[in-house]
């Protein structure tokens, strides 16, 4: 049909064959002819006259010339309609329409916003994008509100977990009081016992969260689903719903996988700090980040954990720039291969770094420093990843207005779904995976470190 999506001849098509077929659009009325002629589709569905201004001269044209045939008729009673998100008429700057419903409507117009410029485009539905775009700043803004959403919502969940750190460590010390009292445990190690309580407490309904995001990949794909399909307004209408809380499952189960490492991390480096103190023979608690060499570590596993990202996007963009002909197994290697260059990354930087520290004579601060900036960094980084791919996942244009309709439909969602993919499919998951596997590996090779 002539498109693109939600114009008239989308709703002509639909009334004439239901919903069931597997409807294109086309950006222009030759456009549908040649589809058809070509076999590349069915049936073709162009508009041929409005009772107001007349026929549609080029589809007369092409049907004078054309071997197709005429095989069905369409009434359509049309309705204009003025849209915006401007609280009066008087606040409206600009008028963005088709040609044939700014003729349409002349009248009304002249009457009401004769001084308004009048801008014809394509398709009504293609100023409806453009109308929406223009007031809220384009897709340079939508960027910008999401990248600021991702800042700001990262604040919550890092004070929230150092909350549960800090406050399941001195609940191991208050529970354990006797022992510290006796001499029976240290003061340092009942307060990890209180984290290790609580990682097993999270632990304990992890079956829970694997199944509710299993139930986010596939209720999240409601919309999709229904776009593919071409289902009527009510059946996505009553999908949306489903498609918004498959997003937030998704986005519980993700808060849960980087808190849950949070946790992990701090056990694995207490441990690793334990196994320094015994292969060095000296008291290993504290982490100086006041000197040159704590400092320039902490600066290193930041670094780490922003490189680390940097691959792990452009891994996860391989599937939006390889080409229209490749295939999902071609795709799926070419990201595991580039996937490699993290992974390797993860494994290399700390044990290189370590090593040099150690030929320098450099002590177990500068690798420790490092490990605990990269943990902190990570973790920042994946709740700003998470939450910035969220805000693009839902269209903040449409968000802000509060409007009702599914996020999925929206202009701005197939503009960054590539990089929502790539954010919430790939970085984020790894950093969480990066954050449990540095202090980890920093542990099973103490010996090389020391």
């Amino acid at each position: 049909y002539f498109g693109p999506a939600g114009t008239f001849t989308e709703s002509a098509a639909q009334k004439h064959f239901g919903s069931a077929p597997c409807f294109t659009p086309f950006a222009s009325i030759d456009d549908v002819f040649r589809a058809v002629e070509a076999g590349n589709a069915d049936y073709g569905v162009v508009p041929v006259e409005n009772s107001s201004e007349g026929a549609v001269s080029r589809s007369l044209d092409l049907l004078l010339t054309s071997p197709l045939m005429i095989c069905g008729e369409v009434m359509l009673r049309i309705h204009q309609n003025l849209l915006s998100r401007a609280g009066s008429v008087d606040s409206v700057k600009r008028l963005y329409s088709h040609a044939q419903s700014l003729a349409q409507c002349h009248e009304w117009l002249n009457r009401n916003l004769a001084n308004l410029p009048r801008v014809p485009v394509a398709s009504n539905a293609e100023a409806a994008r453009m109308a929406a775009e223009a007031a809220s700043g384009g897709a340079a803004a939508v960027l910008i509100r999401a990248l600021s959403s991702g800042f700001e919502s990262a604040a919550a969940p890092a004070a929230l977990a150092a909350a549960a750190v800090m406050g399941s460590y001195y609940c191991g010390v208050r529970g354990l009081e006797y022992c510290c009292v006796s001499g029976g445990f240290t003061e340092r190690a009942c307060g990890l016992y209180g984290v290790a309580a609580a990682a097993a407490g999270m632990l304990s309904v992890s079956g829970y969260l694997l199944s509710l995001g299993i139930f986010g990949a596939i209720s999240g794909g409601a919309g999709i689903i229904n776009s593919v399909t071409h289902q009527e307004e009510a059946v996505q209408l009553n999908t949306a719903s489903l498609s918004a809380s498959g997003r937030t499952a998704l986005a519980a189960a993700g808060g849960y996988a980087g808190a849950a490492a949070i946790l992990a991390a701090v056990l694995l480096f207490s441990a690793y700090m334990l196994r320094t103190s015994t292969l060095t023979g000296l008291p290993f608690e504290i982490v100086n980040f006041a000197g040159a060499e704590g400092f320039s570590g902490g600066l290193l596993g930041a670094m780490l954990v922003f490189v680390f990202c940097a691959f792990c996007l452009r891994a996860g963009a391989v599937p939006w720039g390889g080409g229209a002909d490749a295939t999902p197994p071609e795709l799926s290697r070419s990201v595991l291969k580039r996937l490699a260059i993290p992974a390797a990354l993860a494994m290399a930087v700390p044990g290189a770094a370590a090593l040099s520290f150690r030929s320098s004579g450099m002590g177990p601060d500068v690798l420790s420093a490092m490990l605990i900036s990269a943990v902190m960094s990570g973790a920042l980084m994946s709740a700003f990843i998470r939450n910035t791919a969220a805000a693009l996942e839902n269209p903040p244009v449409f968000a802000e207005a509060g409007g009702p309709g599914d996020p999925d439909e929206g202009p701005d969602k197939r503009e960054y779904r590539p990089a929502v993919i790539a954010l919430q499919g790939t970085a984020a998951p790894a950093l969480s995976v990066l954050i449990k596997f540095l202090p980890a590996m920093a542990l099973a090779l103490a010996e090389l470190f020391v």
